[in-house]
C-alpha cells in the first residue's frame, strides 16, 4: 500500500510538497519539482509568495496550527505562476515531528478567465456610462447659455440623467439660460412631461431660465392632451428661435 501511495503520488500532476514545521523544503513530488526545483536547499515554505502579506498570512494560520488556503502568485523556476495553495499543519511520518504539507493546483487559465470576463465587465461599464453622456449631450451655445437636445423615446431615466447632466455644468460654470430642445423627442405623455417640468422647476431654483424648443405640432397636442401647464415656460419653435429670442 505504501508503495502504490509513493507512486501514485510520483504521477499525480497536482504540486505535492513537504516542509518541517520551520518551513524547510522536505520533500517534492515531480510535478513540484519541475514547478519549483529540488527540495534540497530550495526555499522555504511561502518565501516565494509574491504578496509578502499573504506570506505573513500563510506562516501565522501554520504556527498556529491552523490550515491555509488562497489563490496565490508564486515565483517558479518559469517565473510566477498562480496556484490554488493549501497548506495544513501535520505530523513527519518518518520522525513524528510537527510538519506542512502542501497541495497546489495551477490555476492560470482560471485566472485569465476571470480576469477576460472583469476586462469585458469594465468594457460594458465604459460604454453604459458613454451612452449615458450620450443621452443627455450639454452643448454650450453661447455665453451663459447651454442647450440640451432629448431625441428619442424620454424615460424617467433619462430624465434623471439630464437633470444630472444639466447640474455638472451648472456646478461648474456660470449659466444664465438653458434651452431643452425636444426636436428629436418621441411623444411626450404625462408622466415624460412632468418629469420636463421638474427640470425646470430645479433650474428655476438655481436662478437659471430654462426654454423649450423643437415643440412639434404633435408634441404641443399631445402635452396639451395630457393637461401639461407650460405657460410659465416659454417654448419655441426651433432651437434658432431659442437661440435668437
Amino acid at each position: 500500500l505504501e508503495r502504490r501511495s509513493i507512486e501514485a503520488l510520483r504521477y499525480l500532476g497536482e504540486l505535492v510538497s513537504f516542509y518541517d514545521e520551520s518551513g524547510a523544503p522536505l520533500m517534492r513530488n515531480p510535478a513540484a519539482v519541475r514547478v519549483f526545483g529540488d527540495a534540497e536547499g530550495g526555499a522555504r515554505f511561502a518565501d516565494d509568495f509574491v504578496d509578502p502579506a499573504q506570506a505573513a498570512d500563510a506562516r501565522a494560520c501554520l504556527a498556529a496550527r491552523r490550515p491555509f488556503r488562497a489563490d496565490t502568485c508564486v515565483r517558479t523556476v518559469d517565473g510566477d505562476r498562480w496556484f490554488d495553495t493549501e497548506a495544513r499543519p501535520v505530523l513527519d511520518p518518518v520522525t513524528g515531528t510537527p510538519a506542512i504539507l502542501v497541495n497546489q493546483r495551477d490555476i492560470a487559465e482560471r485566472r485569465a478567465h476571470a480576469e477576460a470576463i472583469e476586462h469585458s465587465r469594465r468594457r460594458l461599464a465604459e460604454q453604459a456610462e458613454a451612452l449615458r453622456l450620450l443621452a443627455a449631450p450639454v452643448i454650450r451655445v453661447g455665453d451663459g447659455a447651454l442647450a440640451l437636445p432629448l431625441i428619442g423615446k424620454l424615460e424617467r431615466e433619462r430624465v434623471d440623467v439630464a437633470l444630472a447632466a444639466l447640474l455638472a455644468h451648472t456646478a461648474r460654470e456660470r449659466v444664465q439660460r438653458i434651452v431643452l430642445d425636444l426636436t428629436g423627442a418621441d411623444a411626450i405623455d404625462a408622466t415624460i412631461g412632468a418629469e420636463l417640468l421638474r427640470i425646470v422647476r430645479v433650474l428655476r431654483l438655481q436662478g437659471i431660465t430654462a426654454v423649450f424648443s423643437g415643440l412639434r405640432p404633435d408634441l404641443a397636442r399631445a402635452i396639451a392632451l395630457a393637461g401639461l401647464d407650460l405657460s410659465g415656460v416659454p417654448c419655441f419653435q426651433t432651437l434658432d428661435h431659442a437661440l435668437r429670442a
